[in-house]
């Protein structure tokens, strides 16, 4: 009998054990059932977090074939803490959430009769109290396993974010083997030399003297055997060590592969290593593993995959399943996912600080993807934590070693685990463990540290194969500040390594972004089609990343009046995700010396909404058009402006970035404005490969326009045969003269500048207002433009003056004012809460912030975002000019939407805050924004048109606040007359700009 497998996957029994109760022959007749693989978490989630033991039990009738066999209990992976017992008798034990183990049992099992499994799995990282949960010094701290696990010293990935999965989360089976068997077999190859060297790890647990020997067959893809080596003596397979089941240690065994067939992404072509133990000329043991035939290298700023530069576009896949956690659903699922990341273009996925179920692995392997893995993290590194992590990454190189899907290791995550900001000692571990690595594995890529800005600092490289780097933006608010921070980094800035001396920087490293993104909230409707009701994620994340009530808020907030519904709302905002994504990818393929980037995320997970895909892996909105920027090749528009007025003279230059094997010698970018007739191409191209720059201009002088229109600058890259490479499209907006000027008006407007933060005085006149700069005692002016509150402009209001008021500065309201804490201005940038350190929550670069506004009255004449019978659009980069460094606090959304005319909103629908907004102030009224309006009459079409909006709606009939600057809010009277009382919670109307606070990531 060779080989043979009995699955133990399925329903076992399930006991509790919170409070280490029961022993193996003590456990209760009745119990629960849980399907094995799965956590326990998501089986028994109204349990999840009150117990971190549990019990496992199964019967298995094993066949008297078996007997005289020697059988293994092999275990894909359990997390965390695993003891196993056969017929009542103590097998053995393992610690490790990730990788595989096994025991020997045939001297503890009866074939031909019933034989009890018992394991007994502990689980530390149970103990966390909320998801996320970011304080890494007090869970380090503080938290003790009931087996006195440290829990910050064990690798646990992310499971302190999204939720702790406990259990026997891969397969479970018992297999027989022959006393003499593989336990794994390695495939090394050597594409330059056209070869592959072969390791294998044994055991041996019968005398092995007799005549023993290893034949080495690799076959094709249609099985038929290309290359063979027979007659290797036991001895020289595993070495005068007698490495045994260490085959990263065992003697290398060469095999030629002559005219070998490449493994890459368009063609994804596997071979298989057939490694048989015969003795006298009979097979004993047979192992058969799949590899390709792959190479990656990163030399001269680029990486080669089997010596061609590829430029990666990869997305963060946090491997996390819907209602499964840790694991897939099953292959097809692994399937569906992998051709939907192709279809958006991307190449490889970064498989975030987990090891994956090795089907996720071999689906990629098949359908051609990268992958980049990580080690699980812990939270404190120590002596204990430093050893479990390199067993692990171990382990984690053995199983995965043949991938050729696989081409990068991480060994840690932004610092985490780690202070390298401070500890000289964890620095010189992570530059040994990137050196063990490399040893280990010197076929891949290894990153010591993927490091991030941190709370007024940044953790930096050591060692590395590649120079990447996380950043977050909210575009299009900071859409400067990246295109200035890409530019900065695509100069291998010195930032990016140690700045303690001790950094092994070869020069050569290349540039990837490997963390970047934003927010697009999924849609109800697509989470209900799944879950039938609300899924108990919705009640995990903190503050504005939490799920819970969105509807609710999105109601309660009356969002709904100018967007019809929450699902209209999520629509909007995965378009805005979408246009955020491609402008940051857009200004990254501008530098050819950047090499790849990562978007953050492939797919949203729980309460974090920054997926390409929802949690359920269905498409957003985007899902057909983001592949577009995500090519090899790619034609973009290079723009300083985007908003021009009819007659200007409208310049676009256009880049070409080139990474494909296409000739790009004499080619052409056409391009076309369908909405105003206008045409044209650039002609001569000539790039070569992994190339970018500015291959022309696109100049043009608008034509006369009856309205303001939002058109498409469509881009089409083409060969020298016509052939298309690359097509693009921009959005331009266009604006008729006659919204340059102001209306017809006698009336002056009193310009009030004590700051002297703007030039309006002299730009206004020219706009056609009629201004003073001194306010006449006659009372003949009652229009105000104003960007500071004292006494002279509160008594302007108090008399009956309209006050346009464009705040610059949390204290543009004079602080002796009542009004200071009436009209609260905060500064986005700003860091609110002195002991968490953590961001204010409007900053919006890591939780994205959506700016609202409703079109009418005061965004006439301004191309709608998108065709709807609501009013509501979400600010794109038509208002990039205006989007402000400051909010209002003082306007309640709920009570005084009618006053507010643009806001924000954070994340799931949080924190709402006024942007523009009016009020009553005595007889006055006053119209406040932080909108940047200073940029008005100087060029930009969107700042011009809001100011004489504003302006006008000063003497506007329409100009009627509601809102009472001064008067105290009403409180909500209960139903039917009862007695004053608050409401719950999640019930109770939130003041504008209730601050919170927020995770950075």
């Amino acid at each position: 009998m060779g080989r043979v497998k009995l699955s133990l996957n399925g329903a076992w029994d399930f006991i509790f054990d919170p409070k280490d109760t029961y022993t193996p022959d003590r456990l209760p007749p009745r119990a629960q059932t849980i399907q094995v693989p799965g956590s326990w978490e998501d089986q028994y989630p109204t349990e999840a977090g009150t117990f971190g033991r549990a019990w496992y039990r199964r019967r298995v009738r094993i066949s008297e074939d078996w007997r005289d066999h020697a059988i293994f209990l092999r275990f894909g992976a359990v997390n965390y803490y695993c003891q196993v017992w056969v017929n009542g008798q103590f097998v053995g034990e393992h610690e490790g959430g990730y990788t595989p183990f096994s025991f020997r049992v045939d001297p503890y099992l009866k074939p031909g009769a019933d034989n009890l499994i018992t394991a007994k799995v502990v689980h530390p990282a149970h103990a966390i109290p909320r998801f996320p949960d970011f304080s890494y010094r007090e869970i380090a701290a503080t938290l003790q396993d009931m087996f006195g696990y440290a829990i910050g010293e064990i690798p646990l990935g992310k499971q302190n974010w999204y939720g702790s999965v406990s259990g026997i989360w891969q397969d479970v089976y018992l297999e027989a083997v022959y006393p003499v068997f593989f336990t794994q077999v390695l495939v090394s190859p050597d594409v330059d030399r056209a070869g592959v060297e072969v390791r294998v790890g044994m055991s041996i647990l019968a005398d092995a003297s007799g005549a023993l020997s290893l034949r080495y067959q690799v076959l094709d893809a249609d099985g038929r055997p290309v290359s063979e080596r027979a007659g290797v003596s036991l001895a020289d397979a595993v070495g005068a060590s007698q490495a045994l089941d260490r085959p990263l240690e065992a003697p290398r065994i060469e095999l030629a592969l002559p005219h070998c067939h490449l493994w890459n992404l368009q063609d994804p072509y596997l071979y298989r290593l057939r490694v048989q133990l015969e003795e006298s000329g009979e097979a004993r043991d047979e192992f058969t593993v799949r590899f390709g035939m792959r190479k990656i290298a990163a030399a001269r700023n680029k990486i080669w995959l089997n010596d061609e530069p590829i430029h990666l576009r990869g997305a963060l896949d946090q491997d996390f399943y819907p209602e499964t956690s840790y694991t897939p659903p099953s292959r097809e699922f692994l399937i569906e996912q992998v051709d939907r990341a192709k279809h958006m273009g991307l190449n490889l996925l970064r498989c975030h600080i987990k090891a994956p179920d090795p089907r996720y692995l071999d689906v990629a392997d098949e359908k051609g993807i990268l992958v980049w893995e990580e080690l699980p993290n812990w939270l404190r590194l120590s002596e204990e934590a430093a050893a479990r992590g390199r067993e692990t990454l171990t382990h984690m190189i053995e199983r995965d070693f043949n991938h050729p899907s696989l081409v990068i290791w991480t060994i840690i995550n932004e610092s985490w685990g780690a202070d390298l900001i401070n500890s000289e000692q964890d620095r010189r571990w992570l530059k040994e463990m990137y050196h063990y690595v490399k040893q280990l594995d010197p076929g891949r890529l290894v990153v010591d540290n993927s490091p991030c800005e941190t709370v007024g600092n940044r953790n930096f490289h050591l060692r590395t194969d590649i120079e990447d780097f996380h950043i977050y933006y909210s575009i299009p608010d900071h859409c400067r500040e990246w295109e200035a921070w890409v530019r900065d980094f695509s100069t291998h800035p010195s930032w990016t390594f140690s700045p303690h001396g001790d950094a092994e920087r070869t020069g050569e490293e290349p540039l990837v972004v490997s963390e970047f993104g934003t927010w697009g909230l999924p849609t109800l409707k697509d989470l209900l089609m799944e879950y039938g009701e609300e899924p108990p994620w919705f009640r995990t994340g903190i503050d504005a990343t939490q799920p819970h009530g969105v509807q609710r808020r999105f109601s309660r907030y009356r969002l709904d009046e100018i967007f019809g519904s929450y699902d209209q709302f999520a629509i909007a905002t995965q378009w805005h995700q979408y246009f955020a994504l491609k402008y940051q990818v857009e200004v990254l393929r501008k530098y050819p010396t950047i090499a790849g980037y990562v978007i953050t995320e492939f797919t949203d997970l729980h309460w974090e909404a920054n997926g390409l895909l929802n949690i359920w892996r269905r498409p957003k909105v985007f899902y057909n058009s983001i592949g577009q920027i995500q090519q090899d090749d790619l034609v973009l528009a290079d723009w300083k402006r985007i908003n021009f007025w009819e007659g200007d003279n409208c310049t676009v230059d256009v880049v070409v970035s080139h990474w494909s094997d296409g000739d790009l010698r004499d080619g052409s970018v056409d391009w076309n404005i369908s909405e105003l007739g206008v045409s044209g191409t650039i002609t001569g191209i000539h790039l070569e490969r992994t190339e970018a720059r500015t291959v022309g201009t696109i100049s043009l002088v608008v034509p006369p326009l009856d309205d303001s229109v939002r058109t498409r600058l469509h881009l089409r890259l083409r060969d020298r045969n016509g052939r298309i490479l690359a097509r693009n499209v921009q959005y331009l907006s266009f604006f008729p003269t006659r919204y340059r000027q102001a209306r017809p008006s006698d009336d002056a407007i009193w310009v009030y500048d004590p700051r002297s933060q703007w030039d309006l005085d002299e730009r206004l006149p020219e706009g056609g207002y009629r201004i003073v700069t001194r306010l006449p005692a006659d009372g003949s002016v009652r229009r105000a433009m104003v960007n500071g509150i004292d006494d002279q402009v509160a008594a302007f209001l108090e008399q009956g003056g309209a006050v346009l008021f464009v705040a610059r500065s949390a204290d543009s309201v004079a602080p002796h004012r009542p009004e200071v804490d009436l009209i609260r201005l905060r500064d986005r940038r700003t860091r609110l809460d002195l002991r968490s350190k953590e961001k204010n929550p409007w900053l919006g670069d890591w939780v994205t912030n959506f700016n609202w506004l409703k079109h009418e009255p005061l965004c006439r004449g301004i191309p709608r975002v998108a065709e709807s019978p609501f009013i509501g659009d979400l600010m794109d980069f038509q208002y990039h000019q205006v989007v402000p460094e400051h909010v209002m606090l003082g306007w309640s959304q709920d009570r005084e939407f009618e006053d507010i005319f643009a806001g924000m909103v954070v994340g799931w629908v949080h924190s709402p805050v006024a942007l523009l907004a009016q009020c009553r102030w005595g007889q006055g009224r006053l119209l406040a924004t932080t909108l940047r309006l200073e940029n008005a009459l100087s060029g930009d079409p969107v700042s011009t048109i809001l100011l004489h909006n504003c302006l006008e709606y000063l003497s506007s009939p329409r100009f009627h606040p509601t809102k009472d600057i001064h008067a105290r809010p009403a409180r909500r009277a209960a139903v039917s007359g009862a007695a004053l009382e608050p409401e719950p919670p999640d019930q109770a109307a939130q003041p504008a700009g209730e601050v919170v606070e927020t995770p950075t990531n």
